[in-house]
């Protein structure tokens, strides 16, 4: 009988079918694996021991509009969530013209040389709007 190993966790198999009855139903056995980090963004703030803040000027990777600052506005952790909110901020434009310019700021985190790992079995629960351009708030729990 042929195995399949489920991806990023090499020690872990399943029997010919088994992963693809998983795949339809959406639930994954958690035999075989340790949880070995998580976060449930407890408290109300970002556990800075765990993650970065990153921040970059408009514009640095893919001509991106937004500032990624170190900003409460902007990285928020609330109810067990950990929240990203871009914010579009309106300015009167220059004294030889009466536009509105805009402004956006947004969070940016990530555990790199904080937590790494090679394998294992990864899960996020996230909510992303729909949408192009301007979103609301990204929402991680």
């Amino acid at each position: 009988m042929k195995k399949r190993v489920l991806s990023a966790m090499p020690s872990q198999t399943f029997a010919e079918g088994a992963l693809d009855a998983a795949q339809q139903t959406g639930k994954l056995s958690y035999d075989g694996y340790k949880k070995v980090w998580s976060d449930e963004f407890n408290g109300d703030s970002l556990n800075r021991a765990d993650w970065n803040v990153e921040t970059h000027e408009k514009g640095w990777v893919n001509n991106e509009l937004q500032e990624y600052v170190d900003s409460a506005e902007n990285i928020q952790v609330k109810d067990g969530k950990l929240i990203i909110n871009p914010v579009k901020k309106v300015t009167d434009g220059d004294t030889d013209s009466t536009k509105e310019a805009a402004s956006y700021t947004s969070g940016r985190v990530s555990t790199q040389n904080k937590q790494t790992f090679i394998y294992g079995r990864f899960e996020c629960r996230a909510k992303v709007p729909k949408g192009h351009g301007y979103l609301p708030a990204f929402t991680l729990s």
